[in-house]
């Protein structure tokens, strides 16, 4: 990787400034939040509200279109009643010129879905957050991607693919190319995922610990997912989902 994204290193008093010249706000309290190679910060203001201040790493914070697309996803979201982020303008005000297109979020994880409890140890979707990989893409790969991290957290991996699969086709039925690729988008998801992390956890020590979430768990279940094979995980798959669609 020839491209370096180097990670901000502001301290807490710095982001204060930042937020009062920025924003007109006077932070009561601040936190640092997880990030891979952003910082992120949660900041509750004397004026009332709480936030997150995201400051993009050197190499993307170069890239005023990428900012506009990931600021349009957000209040298209939130426009249309789905729970996600909502930037706020700064102080020289804020302008979205951006047309309708197709894009996907790129990293549904557990780590950037927010969910809330409701009856019977149940819970449900209240937020969407991080959209900093917001990209063009098919829409499958948002599919892929969420059904491998949610996967990394379940001590039954190969039972998460079947609800999220009834839930994606109770709303977008799939091509007969999507779902013949799903095993492997799951697997090249993961094997991306597992090389960035050392990658990633090289350059910033410090965030080790983060970085290499998926590491916990990865090696082992993209080992277990190969030795299954394609036929096996989508049958496990496609037959839950079928299940899942008809008892719900």
């Amino acid at each position: 990787m020839s491209v370096k994204h180097a990670k901000p290193n502001l301290n807490q008093s710095q982001v204060a400034e930042m937020v009062k010249r920025l924003f007109s706000l006077t932070p009561s309290e601040m936190r640092s939040l997880p990030s891979y190679d952003d910082q992120n910060f949660y900041v509750a203001a004397v004026e009332g509200g709480e936030y997150v201040l995201k400051i993009m790493n050197s190499e993307h914070s170069k890239n005023p279109t990428l900012i506009e697309v990931q600021t349009y996803a957000m209040a298209f979201l939130h426009q249309n009643g789905l729970p996600a982020q909502k930037a706020i303008p700064n102080t020289a005000g804020q302008s979205i010129s951006m047309e309708e297109i197709g894009i996907i979020h790129g990293d549904l994880s557990d780590q950037n879905i927010i969910v809330t409890p409701i009856a019977n140890g149940h819970h449900e979707i209240s937020g969407i957050i991080d959209f900093s990989l917001l990209m063009n893409g098919c829409y499958v790969f948002e599919l892929a991607i969420t059904i491998m991290y949610l996967m990394l957290e379940n001590p039954n991996p190969l039972d998460v693919g079947g609800p999220l699969i009834a839930g994606w086709e109770s709303i977008m039925p799939f091509s007969d190319d999507e779902r013949d690729s799903l095993y492997l988008l799951v697997l090249g998801r993961l094997c991306q995922s597992l090389v960035y992390g050392q990658y990633y956890s090289r350059k910033y020590p410090d965030n080790k610990e983060y970085i290499l979430t998926t590491a916990r768990n990865g090696f082992q279940m993209l080992a277990k997912l190969w030795e299954l094979g394609k036929e096996e995980v989508e049958r496990k798959w496609f037959s839950d989902a079928s299940t899942f669609s008809v008892n719900n």
